[in-house]
């Protein structure tokens, strides 16, 4: 942000544990991102996570990407995490294709779709920081 980065144009993807990073700190963030993008991953340690979460967090658009024959990370868990987070207040969606625990090439359209939707919709919703 010091470099001239407007805090819209941030994403943070992350697959299998890195998804599970990706929650813990843009949830904790005191400005809202573009984007959190977790492929193929779960909340670890769901409630220091919302208990350390930023209302601010909350403008942040969160896209849940998971295979459904995911052998390591089961899509119950994911699905728990797409509740956890909508029942506390957040913009989520997810998005299911068939593969396994790996970030397949439909996910690249996937991403790129979330992030021009975004556009529109972060420019009435975050002031520049």
């Amino acid at each position: 942000l010091k470099d001239g980065f407007a805090s819209k144009d941030i994403y943070l993807i992350g697959f299998s544990m890195g998804a599970g990073l990706c929650y813990h700190v843009a949830l904790r963030l005191d400005f809202p991102i573009g984007g959190i993008i977790p492929i193929a991953g779960f909340i670890h340690n769901s409630d220091r996570l919302f208990n350390d979460a930023t209302d601010i967090s909350r403008q942040t658009p969160i896209l849940i990407l998971h295979g459904t024959e995911d052998e390591i990370v089961t899509v119950d868990k994911v699905q728990n995490a797409h509740d956890l987070l909508k029942e506390h207040g957040y913009c989520v969606r997810m998005e299911t294709y068939k593969a396994p625990h790996k970030i397949p090439l439909r996910a690249g359209a996937i991403i790129k779709d979330f992030i021009k939707d975004n556009e529109l919709y972060l420019s009435v919703k975050m002031e520049p920081k």
